[in-house]
Parts: structure tokens; C-alpha cells; sequence
């Protein structure tokens, strides 16, 4: 029988924790186990129930997300740990990957984002909204000659490169699906092919390359 990965949801907002917590329950692979009000609260009951994942709202009382995964990796825990924050400030970014998260979304991700990010931190890689794209790419060496690109992209199928050339476009897998009339689970592949294909690590990695590389993938 296959056991669901368990998260704890750490917001004092009653409100969005209660979203957040509909929006988990669609995920057939997690299990929201409880949920916490404050930092210490939150900390307190990681080290206790050990999930596999927590969220945390960087803005909450006594501690803050970033406090309670910095003292949880002190402590060697091994759950993983994704900051959820309206803060899209590259300091906020820093000092939550510093403190040992795994995950950045920020308050307005989409459903499929969510998905994404759990999926990518439970695979062993990390993640960080799209809308800080722009920040990560300065970090991060790319080919910039069209002749490179052709030549990275030259083993992708049409329809590999296809989605490569949509997701430059900032579209989600499930608006790619709609617009190619193909499943989620065929973009999910693609994208799994283009990455092994380009020697790139997850999500965030493809979409920085070819949010990158947009103007040059249009050529081809």
C-alpha cells in the first residue's frame, strides 16, 4: 500500500492556512498531519511528529519560518522544509536558502506551482517561485550564442521541443496540455526528457534556461 508523504502547515492566518490546507487535500500523494499557529508551535511539532514536509509562513509570531528552519537544521531534521511569504525581495530569498529551505513559494503560486514544488524538494532538488526567475537566471550561467542553443536542443523531438518553447513562455503544464491537446502527465514527461536531454536539474533549472534562451528557441 503506498503511504502519502505527511506535511505540516505552519500560518497564523486562519483564513489562508484553511486554503492552503483544500488545495493540499487535491494532492493524491500528501497528507496535511496538523497544522501550526506561530513558530515555536510549528517547531515544536515537526521535531515531535516528524513529517516529510513542512510549509511555513515566513511571517509568523514568536518565530519566524526562516528562525524555525534554521534551528530545525541545528537539529538535524530531516524534514523538508518550504517557506510560503508575500516577500519577493531577493534578501527574503537568501536568508531562507541559507537557513537550510528547500522550497520559496510565494502567497499568490499557482495550484500548479504547489505541485511542483512538492514534487521537486520530495526528488531531492530545490525550488523557487517563477516569479523570481529573473533573479535566479543572474545567477546562473547559461550559453548565450544561437549556434549553442541549436546545438543543445538539436537531440529534443518536435514535440520535446515544442514544450521546451511554451514553457519559455512562463505557461504552466497543465495551460501547455490544453494548448497541445495533450495530458498533464506527457508534459510532465517531456519536461523530464528536455532536462536529462540538456543536462539540467528540475523544474527551476528548465525554466531558467528557457526563459533565458526565449528569443533564440522562437529561431528554431
Amino acid at each position: 500500500m503506498k503511504v502519502n508523504k505527511t506535511i505540516i502547515v505552519a500560518d497564523d492566518h486562519t483564513l489562508f492556512r484553511e486554503g492552503l490546507i483544500r488545495i493540499l487535500s487535491q494532492f493524491e500523494d500528501y497528507s496535511v498531519i496538523d497544522v501550526a499557529v506561530n513558530g515555536r508551535d510549528a517547531e515544536e511539532k515537526i521535531l515531535s511528529q516528524k513529517p516529510d514536509i513542512a510549509i511555513l509562513d515566513n511571517s509568523m509570531p514568536v518565530k519566524s519560518g526562516i528562525e524555525v528552519i534554521a534551528s530545525l537544521k541545528e537539529l538535524n531534521s530531516k524534514t523538508l522544509c518550504v517557506i510560503l511569504t508575500m516577500y519577493t525581495e531577493e534578501a527574503y530569498l537568501e536568508d531562507a536558502m541559507q537557513s537550510g529551505a528547500k522550497g520559496y513559494l510565494l502567497k499568490d503560486s499557482t495550484i500548479d506551482e504547489i505541485s511542483e514544488c512538492l514534487q521537486e524538494i520530495t526528488e531531492g532538488r530545490y525550488f523557487v517561485s517563477s516569479k523570481l526567475t529573473n533573479y535566479l537566471i543572474r545567477r546562473m550561467s547559461y550559453p548565450r550564442s544561437e549556434s549553442h542553443i541549436h546545438g543543445l536542443v538539436n537531440s529534443l523531438t518536435p514535440a520535446e521541443l515544442q514544450v521546451l518553447k511554451l514553457l519559455s513562455q512562463k505557461k504552466t503544464s497543465t495551460q501547455i496540455a490544453e494548448e497541445l491537446f495533450i495530458s498533464y502527465r506527457t508534459v510532465q514527461k517531456h519536461r523530464q526528457n528536455i532536462s536529462a536531454k540538456l543536462g539540467l536539474q528540475g523544474y527551476n533549472q528548465l525554466l531558467f534556461f528557457a526563459t533565458e534562451n526565449e528569443k533564440k528557441l522562437k529561431n528554431l
